[in-house]
């Protein structure tokens, strides 16, 4: 009971130690050769990545554009034998059907020979799998289609096993740095219209493989997950990560606990995602696994930033930035590394404006900027670059219009904008897409109010609240569409007040309030639900007081005090939440002024907004709305005095 897989790739790993352009040509009569294959070049050579397509699937230009985008590493190309087809029916004849199929398989033979010398030109190792049930002219078959490709062939591995191994073949995976994990959230990829059948082939093909097929099943595991997830399928998710889990070696499981956090995260469960994302540290740190050390710092700091430990956060985006910074030194042609590296800057960046520093955070988000712009000018096809391009250009506008300079913000958000439209336009299903070009509107609307031009606001604001309806209708149970949708109607509301239409308005503070009401209920550890219900009590408050419903407004802004000292109280180092406590002081003196008519209480609520904004104009000087709330609540403490 043996196999020839070392013998044949003991001397294939010593040829690829030197990063150069190879041709590998692997016949296997067991998929299980494949996997094992593909650990242990992530073993051998942990700093290049792998890209695998499905020659069954693609023509010649999605192959090129995909082998073209990784730059450096290995470039599997699945079901191979499919191209050296001639399909005919029974009577020798190409049907228009087996034409079509005909000529993608030509294509892609055809184009790959013709551009040997520009794939030649890339450090990458070309591995083309082909099954033993092809037959033993194989090679004959590629030498005829692709003659020049062929005089650049590196290596043939023919792998066997014994058929009685073959039958009972067990899990080949080794612990150590096996799987690596990208960003938050396999909705940056581009999903393809036809994933929902592509899940029910996967499903099926798990069905039909015996249980003793360990290596196999440990293969379509995650293509499941993440077929699943895609189509919004997450119970189905859930279900097959419970499985892949009970087979998993130990470091696939931290994998796994990460993508369950993710899913956690995704419907609120913060203190579960919490959970999964440190045991997965525990794992990846005791394997010594930098590629996914480097994923869970990120997914702890996320997670700690919406429990509002900003301070906690912050050491984990700074351990995630160092180890980034180290990963990409030590390979600066891997563009995953740069990548990691870049959202790794605008994470700090969030967390420092978040602290008030804004010297920092504009610092950081221009390295964002600078990294995305040179990862997307070299892969211009790659969304994932395009969308953190565009991401960046947000985090500068953002900062820009803190530090009062509403005209560079925006230019930053048109950018944003720009790059969100063709995105969307290129991929209608990615939701992540369309919430993205969502946020751009909600941003433009933004700065337009602060520049005076209501009317362009209330066009980019209906843009945002009717892509966010669309979103939540068809994702019910995704909290962040519907925040956003609670958000698109607190910007209406802010907009119809500056026309004037102040019942208008109400409708839409109702609304905005209901669902915030909703998720802070399901999700009371979730800072941000809890601010942003405390803001809706606060715009009620407003429209009651200017409707002449003084006891209402005062009945709201009581609700909004309560939670803004609790949100204040547990994160005193929150600019944004001691602002906001501050603005709630000034509302009720105000109320009090004009519907008690009592000046000494009202004194006493304006002083203690003062003594908040002087704190803030000290620490966060460059936040420009501090000056001005400090200078406005002055002048009024002046008139009462």
């Amino acid at each position: 009971m043996s196999d020839n897989y070392v013998e044949e790739t003991k001397p294939l790993f010593k040829l690829l130690r030197t990063e150069a352009f190879r041709f590998v040509i692997v016949r296997y009569n067991h998929f299980s050769f494949v996997q094992q294959l593909e650990k242990d070049l992530k073993r051998l050579f942990p700093d290049r990545s792998i890209k695998k397509v499905d020659a069954q699937k693609l023509d010649y230009t999605h192959i090129s554009n995909a082998y073209f985008d990784l730059n450096e590493g290995f470039f599997f190309i699945e079901n191979f034998d499919d191209v050296l087809k001639e399909e005919r029916d029974s009577l020798g004849k190409e049907t228009p059907q087996y034409a079509e199929q005909n000529s993608r398989r030509r294509g892609i033979t055809a184009g790959l020979n013709l551009r040997r010398d520009r794939l030649a030109k890339y450090p990458i190792a070309l591995f083309v799998f082909v099954p033993a049930t092809t037959g033993e002219l194989y090679a004959k078959t590629i030498m005829e289609k692709m003659p020049d490709l062929w005089s650049f062939r590196s290596w043939m591995l023919d792998l066997e096993m014994d058929s009685e191994q073959n039958v009972v073949q067990s899990s080949t995976l080794k612990a150590g740095g096996d799987l690596r994990l990208g960003d938050d959230s396999v909705l940056l990829q581009p999903i393809d219209p036809s994933q929902q059948t592509e899940l029910n082939r996967l499903l099926l093909l798990l069905e039909k493989t015996p249980e003793n097929e360990i290596a196999y099943r440990l293969t379509l595991y995650p293509q499941i997950t993440d077929a699943a997830m895609e189509v919004g399928a997450y119970d189905k998710a859930s279900t097959i990560l419970d499985e892949w889990e009970t087979q998993a070696n130990e470091n696939d499981k931290g994998v796994i606990w990460v993508r369950k956090g993710s899913i956690a995260t995704m419907f609120g469960n913060l203190e579960a995602a919490l959970n999964l994302f440190e045991k997965s540290h525990l794992i990846f740190e005791k394997n010594n696994d930098k590629a996914n050390i480097a994923v869970s710092f990120e997914r702890l700091g996320n997670t700690h930033t919406h429990l509002g430990n900003l301070d906690k956060a912050l050491g984990f985006y700074e351990e995630r930035n160092r180890l980034g910074k180290e990963m990409y030194a030590a390979s600066p042609n891997n563009v995953a590394f740069k990548n990691g590296l870049a959202i790794s800057y605008e994470k700090l960046g969030n967390t420092h404006a978040s602290l008030g520093n804004l010297d920092k955070a504009l610092g950081f988000y221009e390295e964002c900027n600078r990294l995305g712009k040179e990862l997307f000018a070299a892969n211009p096809n790659n969304v994932a670059f395009k969308n953190l391009l565009a991401i960046s250009y947000q985090c500068l506008g953002n900062t820009h219009t803190s530090l009062g300079n509403l005209g560079k913000a925006l230019e930053f958000y048109e950018e944003y904008n720009h790059l969100e439209k063709e995105l969307y336009a290129a991929n209608p299903n990615n939701v992540a897409f369309k919430n993205g070009l969502a946020v751009s509107y909600q941003y433009l609307g933004n700065t337009h109010t602060s520049l005076g031009n209501l009317d362009k606001a209330l066009g980019f604001y209906d843009e945002f609240n009717r892509l966010e309806k669309e979103l939540y209708a068809a994702n019910p149970n995704n909290v962040a569409f519907k925040n956003g949708l609670a958000i698109s109607y607190q910007y209406l509301g802010i907009t119809y007040t500056s026309l004037g239409n102040l019942d208008k308005a109400l409708g839409f503070y109702e609304e905005y309030n209901h669902l915030e009401k909703e998720l802070y209920a399901v999700h009371p550890n979730n800072v941000e639900f809890k601010n942003l219900l405390a803001v809706s009590y606060q715009f009620l408050g407003n429209t009651h007081t200017s409707l002449g419903n003084l006891d209402k407004a005062l009945e709201f802004y009581e609700e909004d005090i309560k939670l803004s000292k609790e949100l204040y109280a547990a994160n005193p180092n929150n600019v944004e939440f001691k602002n906001g406590l501050a603005v709630s002081y000034y509302k009720l003196g105000a109320c009090s002024q004009d519907q008690l008519k009592n000046k000494t209480k009202a004194q006493t609520y304006f002083k203690q907004a003062e003594n908040l904004w002087l704190e803030l104009v000290r620490d966060a000087p460059q936040y420009v709305k501090f000056k001005e709330f400090l200078g406005m609540v002055q002048d009024i403490l002046k008139g009462l005095d």
